[in-house]
């Protein structure tokens, strides 16, 4: 999250997916991209399928384990990139980038939940 702030990104950074779904739903927040940090939640596909409904075509950034990509049915869900563990902080920072485009998207605002 740290290097996203010092890229000039704004973060959101939230503890669960449903703090994100809540706040999606009250409309209290429209990000540019989601990343979603699978480690920690319990995440179930009807779960990762209302988060897509409620963040009305958000391009999301989904970060995973191994093991959780046994159980993802990853065919039927779109993402704007998959980081499979182990990744580093770079890797994170290149996929934001490409998914908002490559350019220098400043102030725009990142949500990330499960932040550690």
């Amino acid at each position: 999250m740290a290097q996203l702030l010092e890229e000039g990104y704004e973060v959101m950074a939230l503890r669960t997916i449903e703090e994100a779904m809540r706040l999606l739903a009250q409309e209290m927040t429209r990000p540019r991209l989601i990343i979603l940090d699978t480690l920690g939640q319990s995440l179930s596909e009807t779960t990762l399928a209302d988060l897509r409904a409620l963040s009305g075509g958000t391009p999301m950034l989904l970060c995973t384990g191994p093991f959780d990509l046994a159980w993802l049915d990853l065919k039927e869900a779109e993402f704007a990139d998959l980081l499979v563990r182990p990744f580093t902080v770079g890797d994170v920072v290149n996929a934001v980038r490409e998914a908002l485009g490559n350019e220098a998207m400043r102030n725009e605002e990142v949500s990330h939940e499960n932040t550690r």
